[in-house]
């Protein structure tokens, strides 16, 4: 591996470290800030994101329906299938 490349592997490591450190952060702050709710507040944050995960688990489960099934290049091209 030549000086470039690993230089780039070092900046790219630090750079997740501090996205880590930063989401660490981010996470601790929100959780201080949730915890000054009353109960019913959070309850009702609670339902609203039980409903959002809901929803999007109906459009992924969909779209997976829809979806056409993945074609080879080699099968475009000869209109063959080779494995």
């Amino acid at each position: 591996m030549d000086f470039n490349n690993q230089k780039a592997r070092k900046e790219i490591v630090q750079e997740l470290s501090q996205l880590e450190k930063q989401r660490k952060t981010v996470v601790e702050e929100t959780r201080k800030w949730v915890r000054e709710w009353n109960a019913e507040q959070r309850e009702m944050v609670l339902w609203i994101l039980e409903e959002e995960v809901r929803d999007d688990n109906l459009l992924l489960s969909t779209k997976k329906k829809l979806s056409l099934p993945k074609v080879k290049t080699s099968e475009i091209e000869t209109g063959e299938d080779n494995g």
